[in-house]
């Protein structure tokens, strides 16, 4: 695998703070922690399978466009609740729990409202096209 051959992308991906986690992940890269079982396990029944059988359910009853609209969402509220339950919860917790702040990534969060603003006033225009249209029909 290349992942085993390339020392430098083993370092990039397995990138601590602490040089002892970042040595071990080296050391260990394809050890899973039981700890890490039911994360893990969580993580790719929820996040992945039930999250793609939801978006193609979505799209079944919703324009393509507000379904994936919304699916950017997700990171955006990831932000918002971590910095919620460190504000809550304190910052010792936080270090308990290997949780930051957001930071400088979180000003992506700008470009995912303006977006969805777009998104949600072309179709607020487009329903007024519509309505408008019908209108017109209904009355000739």
């Amino acid at each position: 695998l290349i992942f085993n051959a390339i020392p430098t992308l083993t370092n990039f991906i397995c990138t601590d703070k602490e040089a002892a986690v970042q040595q071990a992940c080296v050391d260990g890269k394809w050890d899973v922690p039981a700890s890490m079982i039911w994360p893990l396990a969580y993580w790719i029944l929820f996040n992945s399978i039930l999250a793609y059988f939801l978006m193609t359910w979505g799209n079944q009853y919703a324009p393509a466009s507000a379904v994936s609209g919304y699916t950017v969402l997700q990171p955006f509220t990831s932000e918002a609740l971590c910095a919620l339950l460190i504000a809550v919860a304190g910052a010792s917790w936080a270090e308990k729990y290997n949780l930051e702040k957001p930071g400088l990534q979180f000003l992506g969060a700008i470009a995912i409202v303006l977006g969805l603003a777009v998104l949600l006033s072309e179709r607020a225009v487009h329903r007024e096209d519509l309505a408008a249209k019908r209108l017109t029909e209904s009355a000739a």
